[in-house]
């Protein structure tokens, strides 16, 4: 086969290569739209296939060439197998379009792709010559079975077809009366199909009453009230009653009641009730142009003579209205009159009215002007009560500044007192310590010198002993005479003996008078300081204590303080509520009185006249008489006696109670 001359479109692959119910499955609700070279744009559904087979099943069923193809499977794909011969397309233009298109050179059964190719040829070039766009859509398209392009070409066939017989020579007598569409004046000749279509609808529409109008084959059919109509207008008997379908809730019911009745006058085409919920442009076009072409010569005697029956009541029952109009009116005009007699009456009223409005706003000024002065008052005291509390609160902040200050002055005092006593007791402690060290020395000092004599005693000692054994040698050496020599000598030695002995003892006495001195100083030393060290222990303690009492002091202060001001913070607060609970009850009594007056103001300068009131419980007009000024309308009962009042501007009825 020759290379296509067009893109070839995803679809077509899809179709040649997987099964129809496959392809089917996966488009089933989905709109599918695909932009041609020629720059028009080219889309279908699976709603749409399925209305297109279900048609042409029905148009072509009896077509000897195609036995072979037909009936097609709706849901599936096979549409696109039936017409890759070409057949199918030239058959049904053919049969839609006589006049114009025939099947004489159409290969009924071609044996090859050149045949085919021919075979769609024929029918694009039939197509064209019928007014069928076919931009974009090539025989070689058709052929391979392009999905898009094979259903826009069976959409335009279709739609074509359809609308070929919807013409203005089609229409009924009399089918611009009443039509107040800015379009109603042109020539009918020059509009579109479609739009002739709409304006058939809405005749029918008018001839049955309705206030409905289409304007479009989607939004405005989707609730099925239209085709409703439309049905019982065309075929009263066969139709579902219009009530019945309106009083179905649901759309979906409500659209298979309506195809219910299609279905009885063999119009059932294209559309299912979910096509119709749901707007469909092509399908609902289609099935309103196929009522077109069955149904529009059917004209309902019946329905007519119950038409004009129900014009002649109509008249009747208005000739009647006015009637009781007219009498209405001169009832109306007599109690005009006597409402004239008694306006002098309700000019008394209305002085007397105007008198009580004038008492009332002058008692209102004096009410304002007193409870404005008592509001004053009470602003007054109440600015008074709150400058009185914040001077208290200023003066206790300001004693308790001062007690403060004087408290940490006193504080700082003792702090250096404390210091000073602590610099004293450190001097003392010096000192002391320098005289333990005096003592220490001269202790010191006193041992040397013991231990000195102690020394020269041992001396003296040993040359008193070397002296005695001396002394002994010479004696044992000196002769017999010389004993008393030896006596003398003896004697001597004693006596150095002894001082020695005396010397030495002496000194050691000497010594130990010292060493008694030293302790005692040391011990007199150690005395002092610990009495020292108690005494600053305990002025260390009552200083101590001394302190915390201060700060214990001044804690209770800082409590009774607070308390203090707490209190007096309360009462004036509690003063200054008080103070505007007061001032918001006055204005709020001057508001209401400004109400009273404002209620009382419009009757100063009233309109008077008569007034028919409607009563509810007697199903009659009542006379009455009003006075009106402004937005407030007084009106009385036939007895004279005052009936109530109505506030025009706030829309609210006021009772006689109400008013006092």
């Amino acid at each position: 086969a020759p290379p296509p001359t067009h893109p070839v479109s995803p679809f077509n692959f899809l179709a040649r290569s997987l099964p129809s119910q496959f392809i089917c499955t996966l488009m089933a609700s989905k709109k599918v739209s695909v932009s041609s070279s020629s720059g028009g744009v080219h889309s279908w559904t699976e709603e749409e296939k399925v209305g297109f087979v279900d048609y042409i099943n029905t148009v072509l069923g009896a077509c000897e060439s195609l036995l072979t193809v037909l009936p097609i499977d709706g849901s599936s794909m096979d549409i696109l197998g039936a017409v890759q011969s070409g057949v199918l397309l030239n058959e049904l233009l053919a049969r839609l379009f006589p006049g114009s298109a025939s099947t004489s050179r159409v290969i009924t059964n071609p044996s090859n792709v050149f045949e085919s190719l021919q075979n769609h040829n024929i029918a694009l070039e039939q197509a064209r010559s019928v007014g069928i766009r076919a931009d974009g859509i090539s025989a070689e398209n058709l052929q391979e079975a392009s999905v898009i392009l094979v259903f826009s070409f069976l959409w335009q066939i279709i739609k074509h077809g359809l609308l070929s017989n919807v013409t203005a020579d089609a229409l009924p007598d009399g089918f611009a009366e009443g039509d107040d569409d800015d379009d109603a004046a042109e020539d009918l000749r020059a509009l579109h199909p479609e739009k002739l279509l709409l304006k058939w609808v809405n005749w029918h529409l008018r001839r049955a009453g309705s206030d409905r109008k289409m304007t479009n084959f989607t939004s405005d059919v989707a609730d099925s009230e239209i085709y409703a109509v439309l049905l019982a207008q065309l075929a009263p008997d066969e139709a579902q009653p219009v009530q019945r379908v309106l009083e179905v809730d649901d759309p979906v019911h409500r659209a298979e009641l309506v195809l219910e009745g299609a279905e009885r006058l063999d119009c059932k085409r294209f559309v299912t009730a979910a096509d119709i919920c749901a707007g469909n442009y092509k399908l609902n076009l289609a099935f309103v142009a196929n009522l077109f072409n069955e149904l529009r010569g059917r004209v309902d005697a019946a329905a007519l003579d119950s038409a004009a029956a129900a014009h002649d009541a109509a008249l009747a029952a208005l000739t009647e209205e006015r009637d009781r109009l007219a009498r209405e009116l001169s009832e109306a005009q007599a109690e005009a009159d006597r409402a004239r007699a008694e306006q002098g009456v309700l000019r008394t009223r209305v002085e007397e009215l105007t008198t009580t409005v004038t008492r009332l706003r002058d008692g209102e000024s004096a009410a304002a002007q007193t409870l404005e002065a008592a509001l004053e008052t009470a602003q007054a005291e109440r600015d008074a009560a709150v400058r009185e509390a914040r001077e208290q609160v200023e003066a206790t902040k300001a004693g308790a500044r001062d007690w403060f200050a004087r408290k940490q002055q006193e504080t700082q005092q003792v702090i250096e007192r404390h210091a000073a006593s602590r610099e004293a007791w450190t001097k003392k402690a010096t000192e002391k310590e320098e005289l333990l060290r005096k003592y220490r020395d001269a202790l010191a000092k006193a041992r040397a010198e013991r231990d000195a004599a102690r020394a020269r005693a041992d001396a003296a000692e040993e040359a008193t002993k070397a002296a005695e054994d001396a002394a002994a040698a010479a004696a044992a050496a000196a002769a017999p005479g010389d004993d008393a020599a030896v006596a003398r000598l003896k004697e001597r030695l004693d006596a150095a003996e002894a001082a020695a002995i005396e010397s030495g003892r002496a000194a050691a006495a000497s010594i130990e008078s010292m060493r008694s001195q030293a302790y005692a100083a040391l011990e007199a030393a150690r005395a002092e300081t610990a009495r020292a060290v108690a005494a600053a222990r305990a002025e260390a303690e009552r200083a101590a204590a001394a302190q915390r009492a201060a700060w214990d002091e001044e804690r209770e202060g800082l409590l009774r303080l607070a308390q203090g001001s707490g209190e007096g913070d309360a009462a004036a607060l509690d003063e200054a509520k008080r103070a505007r609970r007061e001032a918001k009850a006055a204005r709020k009594e001057v508001d209401t009185l400004r109400q009273q007056l404002r209620r009382l103001k419009p009757l100063c300068k009233p309109l008077q006249g008569p007034l028919l009131k409607y009563g509810q419980k007697t199903n009659t007009w009542n006379r009455r008489t009003f006075e009106q000024s402004r937005d407030l309308l007084l009106y009385f009962r036939e007895d004279g006696s005052f009936g109530g009042a109505f506030d025009m501007e706030k829309a609210k009825c006021y009772h006689p109670t109400e008013l006092g």
